[in-house]
């Protein structure tokens, strides 16, 4: 559980999301029950609504792949309704539950699905999927378990993608730093203002394809000296 909640590892979020499937199902085959797994997350629509996916092996990841490809399936029948789904079959009243995700579903020997949701908050949408392959029902203490497993899985990625904005804010900050220690020092060199100093870096930026803050650095350490950045005529004549 402590691999799923930590924070700290460089895990991808994919890569988090198999590690809680594999250890999905090897709880119920831990007590008899022989199924395959996959968590999905489906990313706020902000960030483009993308999905992430882990499995616990092929046959998991061939159908998380169905539901990723917009196919209706429990998994997101699951985040759609709010309703998680406990030994449901892929039928009811002879009628498929979930055309196409169903044929091959059943194709692969799936017989029911069990879904437990994974509580994101801000940062999406997921969902474990269980898939059945035998008739055998999770039991209830295991299904706690398997909640407990969601719960620390989300927790570590709510932590990571705060750990990953508190990175790009600091990273921001430190190339706004750099961008006014810049302006100053090509403000001195040409006897211009601040503004004209930003002007100047920005336009070579642009005209070079490369990022503000990288011109910035190479001012203040001296890579960039020549015209633009140099001394102005002025200064060049006093010596100063």
């Amino acid at each position: 559980m402590l691999r799923l909640s930590d924070a700290s590892s460089a895990q991808s979020a994919s890569q988090r999301l198999g590690v809680l499937a594999r250890l999905v199902r090897d709880r119920l085959l831990a007590v008899g029950v022989s199924a395959e797994a996959a968590a999905l997350v489906q990313a706020p629509r902000a960030r483009g609504g993308g999905w992430d996916c882990g499995d616990s092996g092929p046959l998991a990841a061939r159908l998380a792949r169905e539901e990723g490809g917009r196919r209706p399936g429990p998994g997101r029948d699951t985040l759609r309704r709010g309703t998680p789904l406990t030994g449901v079959g892929l039928e009811s009243a002879g009628r498929v539950l979930w055309p196409g995700f169903g044929a091959a579903a059943s194709a692969v020997g799936v017989r029911a699905v069990t879904t437990v949701a994974l509580p994101l908050a801000d940062r999406g949408r997921g969902v474990v999927v269980v898939y059945h392959l035998d008739e055998r029902l999770v039991p209830e203490d295991c299904l706690t378990e398997v909640r407990f497993l969601a719960m620390a899985c989300a927790q570590g990625l709510r932590h990571q993608e705060a750990l990953r904005v508190c990175g790009q804010l600091e990273g921001a900050l430190q190339s706004r730093v750099l961008i006014e220690q810049a302006k100053g020092q090509v403000s001195e060199r040409r006897e211009c203002t601040p503004d004209a100093a930003f002007a100047l870096l920005r336009s070579y930026a642009r005209a070079h394809q490369v990022a503000l803050h990288e011109v910035a650095r190479w001012v203040l350490d001296g890579t960039l000296t020549a015209s633009p950045f140099d001394r102005s005529p002025l200064r060049r004549a006093t010596g100063a």
